[in-house]
């Protein structure tokens, strides 16, 4: 280690809000109530496809939080490292201290040095408390607004909350968004930066290898992610558009369009569930002036499309929550040059490289990493390849993880491959899973609610005790209630809502209320103003 590293200070800053502005020195911890650890993690548990259980990269993960907690002199402070189910480069801590990493760090990542930066980065988000100082709720009630979107538009009609087939790899992935974690501001991820430095030189670690290689693979993954995005988006569009044509023009052969009373436009609303039901007040352009109905699909189907890509748009811009990698690296580099001195430490690859060779940890990063290859397959229009590669994604260690069974599930319906019953019998393999995934559990409440609606609520009200009923599982359960026809229950329930949770008031109003409703009132906040810009930017598309 440098002689300058040796004598690292950690002493200075505010107790009430401390601020670093170096590399070298760190305040002393703020004063602070810490929430109740085990509703914060349950937060995260029903938050987006939950956690992945990976117990030996867990260990392994928070042996390293060890050394780091230790160094900033706070042994003691709660919280521990989770997984998950994210194939890009993400990672979030919460109030709670618990730290979040996504599978596709574990799977870029080429040294501890790398890993170490990532958690100390984020352990700086929690010694610093910045999620008391800054406002961090709201990110969250508009992301679960855009979400809850996505659920609206994507194969399914307005009464029913059951997966159908998602056809849309972008809405699959929005459907799997995290809503809790806020979009820090630059100067609020430099400050993390400076902290992480600080205890990685101290720990001696490589910063090269580390926090300069971390901005670097982010700055490459933003670049590449977006450019196969948008490949697999165009891909999957060109298939889906000829296949809209397709279905609808068979379908005109043996259902002749009937004119609409009054003598006015072609009605085409009965013909369009072969492409998915979109929203109500969409479906009521499709009827002006219908013309062929090939045609008439196929412009449907290019309005669907842009509403699905302003609903992975509106995320993207939400979620773009590391500010400019390449802007910090510059600045944090020339904070931490005058320290290097001239050894400069190695990479250190073998115990990163054996922690992922540990148990079950290589096989679960293997099926993680093939859903890029199902991906491919499903954009192509290649159902029943892509079930192979599902069918192996959700087995194994993944038999019961959320995010594979949902994509083994989905693929089974696009494919026709399997009846509902098996499709839910799968969905259920994660009730027997460390960590549930609330989006699985409330998909088979509905799918039980078919059946028997007694039922299908009895287990949603087991599922929403199970997981605390955590705020972001409210809109949910408001939801049902609302479908069901319990319109008064589902706004009693959104009352207690937003008391209880004033952070979800826009998500668990909007989750009360009826489509019509949701429009015209502003109560809704975010959630009506993004319908409607999606829905104005829908209506050019269609025919006049």
């Amino acid at each position: 280690m440098p002689g300058a590293l040796s004598n690292l200070n950690l002493g200075g800053g505010s107790p009430k809000g401390p601020t670093l502005d170096t590399v070298g020195s760190i305040p002393p911890p703020p004063a602070r109530d810490w929430p109740d650890i085990k509703l914060d993690l349950m937060n995260a548990r029903a938050d987006g496809w939950g956690l992945v259980p990976m117990p030996e990269m867990e260990a392994y993960l928070n042996g390293l939080l060890a050394t780091i907690k230790k160094t900033a002199g706070t042994p003691n402070y709660p919280g521990s490292v989770h997984i998950i189910s994210e194939i890009g480069l993400n990672a979030n801590s919460s109030a709670g201290g618990n730290i979040f990493v996504s599978i596709g760090w574990l799977q870029s990542a080429e040294s501890e040095d790398e890993i170490f930066a990532i958690l100390s980065h984020e352990f700086g988000h929690i010694y610093l408390n910045h999620h008391a100082i800054f406002d961090a709720r709201t990110a969250g009630d508009t992301s679960l607004a855009i979400v809850s979107l996505a659920w609206t538009v994507t194969n399914k009609s307005p009464t029913s909350n059951t997966w159908t087939g998602v056809d849309n790899i972008a809405v699959v992935q929005t459907l799997g968004t995290r809503v809790l974690f806020p979009a820090w501001q630059r100067s609020v991820e430099e400050q993390a930066d400076r902290f992480g430095a600080t205890i990685s030189l101290r720990c001696g670690y490589s910063y090269v290898d580390g926090f300069k290689a971390f901005f670097e693979r982010v700055i490459a993954y933003d670049q590449d992610a977006k450019a196969r995005r948008q490949k697999l988006r165009e891909k999957q569009l060109q298939a889906g558009r000829e296949k809209a044509g397709q279905q609808a023009a068979a379908q005109a052969r043996t259902q002749p369009i009937a004119p609409a009373v009054g003598g006015g436009a072609a009605q085409t609303v009965n013909q369009l569930t072969s492409i998915g039901e979109l929203r109500e007040a969409v479906s009521q352009y499709t009827s002006a002036r219908a013309g062929a109905q090939a045609s008439v699909a196929e412009s449907l189907f290019d309005a669907r499309a842009v509403i699905d890509d302003q609903i992975s748009a509106q995320l993207e811009t939400l979620h773009d929550d590391h500010g400019d990698p390449a802007a910090r690296e510059d600045n944090l580099t020339a904070l931490v040059r005058p320290m290097l001195g001239d050894k400069l430490p190695d990479a250190r690859t073998e115990p990163w490289n054996a922690a992922r060779k540990r148990g079950s940890t290589p096989l679960i990063l293997a099926h993680y990493k093939s859903i890029s290859d199902m991906q491919d397959l499903q954009a192509a229009g290649n159902y029943s390849q892509a079930l192979q590669v599902a069918t192996t994604i959700a087995s194994g260690p993944t038999a019961d993880h959320a995010y594979p069974v949902f994509l083994l599930s989905n693929m089974m319906t696009l494919s026709r491959s399997a009846p509902p019953d098996t499709q839910a019998q799968v969905l259920r393999r994660n009730l027997a899973s460390r960590d549930r995934s609330w989006a699985v559990q409330t998909n088979l409440a509905n799918r039980i609610g078919q059946k028997d609606p007694k039922q299908g609520e009895a287990f949603l009200l087991q599922q929403f005790d199970y997981f605390g009923r955590t705020s972001v599982t409210w809109p949910n359960v408001i939801s049902w209630y609302r479908e069901h026809g319990d319109i008064n229950r589902a706004k009693q329930l959104a009352t207690t809502c937003w008391t209880e949770h004033p952070e979800m008031r826009a998500a668990c109003v909007a989750a009360s209320q009826a489509p019509a409703q949701k429009k015209s009132d502003d109560q809704a906040g975010g959630f009506s103003k993004a319908v409607d810009k999606m829905l104005d930017q829908a209506k050019g598309l269609l025919p006049k």
